[in-house]
Order: structure tokens, then sequence, then C-alpha cells
């Protein structure tokens, strides 16, 4: 008898347990598999429900029950059960050939699982890069702009230091006009009192200057 899994072992998996009594089946249909469960013809022809058929050894069959895992004396079951679990069972060509499926189907989703992450990682540098590269440009356009306003600043200064130097030379020429406006009415005054002297005495003249303000010594 052969001492491999078969590929029954994932027929029933994912069921909820529960416990059913032997049943009579007919002998043409030594395995049934009947609301999640699996049923054995015996060789006394009941049928032993259970819940998975786990491995069989040369001596003992191991399946899932309700009560947990249990072994079943090869003796005690019918030969056509026997028969059906032994064709069933995995040849050592089959095992290999599962075995090299299940490691090709590892690598291609290793291989597949690699090359998410590589694609990931590269739209990743590729975000990154276009993020730094906006920063780059906002800080620019930031910078630009801190310029721009302190030029503007600069020019508002120079402006206003130009209109200020204007205003200073216009109070300046105003200032010297006045001054030369008030020397000429100074010396106006000045000549209209030498000529109203010309007319006077000494005395008269002297007198004259004291009520003009002058002080005579």
């Amino acid at each position: 008898m052969k001492t491999t899994l078969f590929t029954l072992l994932m027929l029933c998996a994912g069921s909820a347990l529960r416990a059913d009594a032997p049943t009579v089946v007919s002998t043409a249909s030594p395995l049934l598999e009947t609301k999640g469960m699996v049923e054995i013809l015996m060789a006394d022809g009941s049928a032993r429900q259970v819940r998975k058929i786990l491995s069989m050894s040369p001596d003992v069959l191991r399946v899932m029950t309700d009560g947990g895992i249990v072994k079943i004396p090869l003796d005690t079951l019918h030969p056509q059960s026997l028969t059906v679990l032994n064709s069933m069972l995995e040849t050592p060509e089959q095992q290999q050939a599962r075995l090299q499926k299940a490691a090709t189907a590892a690598q291609s989703y290793r291989e597949n699982q690699a090359m998410r992450e590589r694609l990931a990682a590269e739209e990743n540098a590729m975000i990154g890069a276009q993020q730094r590269a906006e920063a780059a440009r906002q800080e620019a356009a930031r910078q630009a702009a801190a310029e721009a306003r302190a030029r503007q600043f600069e020019q508002m200064k120079e402006q206003a230091a130009q209109r200020a130097a204007r205003e200073a030379e216009l109070a300046a020429a105003e200032r010297r006009r006045a001054e030369a406006a008030e020397r000429w009415r100074q010396y106006k005054l000045d000549l209209a009192t030498l000529r109203a002297l010309q007319d006077l005495t000494y005395i008269a003249q002297l007198e004259y200057l004291r009520k003009l303000g002058y002080v005579i010594q």
C-alpha cells in the first residue's frame, strides 16, 4: 500500500465540525462527500462520516472528525474503500510533480512580489523626485519673490531719498531766495536812508538814524 499523501486533503478544508451517526451506504459508493462530510464505507457495511482524510499509513487511516484526529485501522475499512483510497494516493512521480509545481508557483510569487516591490520603489522614487523638484521650484519662486520685494523696497528707499534731496534743495533755494530778497530789501532801505541823510544836517542825520533803530555811539 502506498504511503504518500493524496489530493483529497484540500477537498473538505474550512468546513465547520459536526458529529453524525454512521449510516449504511451502498457498496457501489465507498467514498461520498455530502454536506462537507466524507462518508467512508466500512467493512460492516456502515458509513463513517469524517471531516477530512489526512493521511494513510500501512496500518491506519488518519482522519479528522468532530472530536479531533482519529486513526481508523485499515482492516475495518471496506475493500472498495481501500481500492478508492489507493487510487487517490499520489505516486512518487505525482508527488514530485506537485512539489515542483508548488516550488515553481512559490518562485513565481516571489518574483512577482519582488517586481511589485521594485515598481513600488521606483514609483515612490519618482514621486519623491517630483515632490523634491516641486519643492525646489516653490523655494526658488519664494526666493525670487523675496528678492523682487527687496529690490522694490530699495527702489522705494532710493526714490524717497531722492525726493528728500530734491525737497532739501528746493528748501535751500527758497532760503537763498528769501535771504537774497531780504538783502535786496535792506540794501534799498539803506540806499533810501543814505539819500535822505544827504539832505539833513549832521545832528538831524544822527536823530534820523536813531529813529530808524541804528545805535549811534
